[in-house]
């Protein structure tokens, strides 16, 4: 290859930063989406004492339908799957939100801060009194330090720097390069103790932009 041709090739080349701003827009403007979430928590290398880890079924739909359904119990104590739904007009299953910031949210949560970290601090925040349930979890959020890591089977990859609140973390994001759709994500997370902590978040049975009929996203009680 000569050096002309590298320097063309290289100036078109899109950076780390640039990959991940397409992938969020991607993700942004969809009318629906529709995936499955595998949700690990692990502290010091070692998962928590729960039975089983969640996966969750997350379906949405502009403007502002969510369903966001556990498909396995965590607890023994607490054996009734997580059940989230916003028909666009009333969330049931996540007190303080509004429909189009619970959407707006859980989509910040799959392109930047994976969903248990995510959710687990948006909820901090609506639980304060002096709080406005409006704030969107992407105005708390900030993404800088973008770059590529070697890839690997899984996909190509990219590490960036979060900061969630008022708190900086480390994250590892792999990704389809054809699809610009996230894989898997690992936000690390010093502990208050000095532990290191991770949240993993996998990602499968991507769709977007499929047609998905308003009853999907009927509260509970409404259903016949």
């Amino acid at each position: 290859m000569n050096l002309l041709l590298f320097a063309v090739l290289l100036l078109q080349a899109k950076t780390a930063e640039e990959i991940f701003r397409e992938m969020e827009q991607t993700l942004r403007k969809a009318n629906t989406s529709s995936l499955r979430v595998k949700s690990v928590y692990t502290r010091e290398g070692k998962k928590l004492d729960l039975d089983e880890f969640p996966t969750f079924t997350l379906v949405t739909k502009t403007p502002g339908k969510v369903r966001f359904v556990q498909d396995d119990p965590v607890y023994k104590e607490a054996p009734t799957p997580t059940r989230i739904f916003s028909d666009g007009e009333k969330v049931q299953g996540m007190a303080g939100y509004a429909p189009l910031v619970l959407k707006e949210d859980l989509t910040t949560c799959l392109i930047r801060t994976g969903i248990g970290n995510g959710m687990y601090l948006a909820g901090l925040m609506r639980m304060n009194p002096k709080g406005n349930v409006d704030t969107l979890l992407e105005g708390r959020s900030q993404v800088s330090g973008f770059q590529f890591q070697n890839s690997d089977a899984l996909g190509k990859v990219i590490t960036y720097k979060l900061k969630l609140l008022d708190d900086w973390y480390e994250v590892k994001l792999w990704y389809d390069a054809k699809s610009l759709l996230p894989i898997k994500r690992i936000v690390f997370v010093d502990g208050a103790v000095g532990d290191k902590q991770e949240f993993i978040d996998t990602y499968e049975t991507w769709v977007l932009n499929a047609d998905i009929p308003d009853e999907k996203f009927k509260l509970p009680e409404d259903k016949k």
